[in-house]
């Protein structure tokens, strides 16, 4: 007998096999050796299917706000997913930076939602592929990613990024894609080397609101952010627009959100090597066809090319390369040294 199953029935030649029950076992004196070989195989695969239509779906998230603010974003998904596919159970896992690539390497998520600069490093490196991407209210797929750099209002020598030069300035890490490299692409782009021309370039970590606080406290004279969060903040009544300015302010159309830089595509959701290729395309189709909850839905996946156009101009990269270290900059979370790396 195959353990765990039993024989329903066979009246007209055919086996019919269950999950084993004390009601009826298989009696395999009643078998020839070809029925007892054709048995096996036959439950075999049934286990084999078994485990891959209704197995756990990890998905790993990139928390770059905190497990709170990632659990509340992308619950939705996790709901419309387990009910599009009621043959899956998908789980939300919440990872940093660091989290997040050991866990794609250790093969531990199926899916991963996360920023477009730190998707290329890992499409590069692991081979996770790109099914949809995200589609809110407020932005184009193709063109929803930017940065913002505050200062203080009361700060009026600091009005465009080329006056940043001799200047202290907070940012995330020295691979965050929206917390460091988009605005640094444009402070470039202006003449100033992030890396030599400022007086200070302060990594403080995640989450991102320590930067607004740096620049709120006077600790830094600007700070670089994710566009969007300061609206956001002031949404919650954590801060007040009035008392801060953003440098080289620009409006785009594609975003309701004031701008230092130019605009990215919107996150993908990946899937990695190990992931069955059935369940990919049920889940692509699912999203697809997500009807919009929270301002939310997704599309098909964008082109990621601009996130290469500024690796290359940074000349860094996806390939493992360390951004090189100014003497004059603070490692708050890290230490001396470089970070794993890692974009985000």
């Amino acid at each position: 007998m195959v353990p765990g199953f039993r024989q329903l029935g066979n009246e007209t030649g055919a086996l019919i096999l269950a999950r084993h029950t004390p009601l009826m076992r298989v009696q395999a004196s009643t078998c020839s050796p070809k029925a007892k070989l054709v048995f096996s195989v036959v439950a075999l695969l049934y286990l084999l299917a078994s485990n891959a239509l209704g197995g756990e779906v990890a998905i790993g998230v990139f928390a770059y706000q905190g497990e709170r603010a990632a659990a509340s974003d992308w619950s939705p998904v996790i709901r419309y997913l387990n009910q599009a596919l009621p043959g899956h159970h998908f789980r939300l896992d919440q990872y940093d930076a660091l989290g997040l690539r050991q866990a794609i390497a250790e093969d531990r998520v199926d899916l991963v939602i996360t920023n477009p600069g730190y998707y290329v490093t890992m499409e590069a490196e692991f081979g996770i592929s790109r099914i949809a991407t995200l589609d809110t209210e407020e932005s184009h797929p193709a063109r929803a990613i930017g940065s913002v750099v505050l200062t203080r209002a009361d700060q009026p020598e600091l009005r465009v990024l080329a006056d940043l030069a001799g200047k202290r300035v907070a940012a995330v890490a020295p691979e965050a894609f929206g917390g460091y490299l988009v605005a640094a692409r444009e402070i470039l782009n202006q003449g100033i080397d992030a890396e030599s021309d400022l007086k200070e370039i302060r990594f403080v970590g995640l989450p991102m609101n320590r930067i607004i606080e740096a620049v709120q406290r006077g600790e830094v004279d600007a700070g670089i952010v994710r566009a969007c969060l300061p609206e956001q903040m002031a949404g919650q009544g954590k801060i007040r627009l009035e008392d801060f300015r953003a440098l080289s302010p620009r409006h785009d159309v594609d975003l309701a959100c004031v701008l230092s830089t130019r605009l990215y595509p919107n996150w993908p959701i990946a899937v990695t090597r190990q992931t069955d290729p059935v369940l990919a395309k049920a889940v692509a189709r699912a999203l697809l066809s997500m009807p919009e909850s929270g301002g939310m839905s997704w599309s098909v996946p964008a082109d990621y090319q601009p996130v290469h156009d500024l690796f290359r101009e940074l000349r860094i990269g996806p390939t493992p390369i360390c951004v090189r270290s100014h003497r004059k900059v603070w490692f708050a979370v890290s230490g001396p040294g470089c970070w794993a790396c890692l974009p985000f």
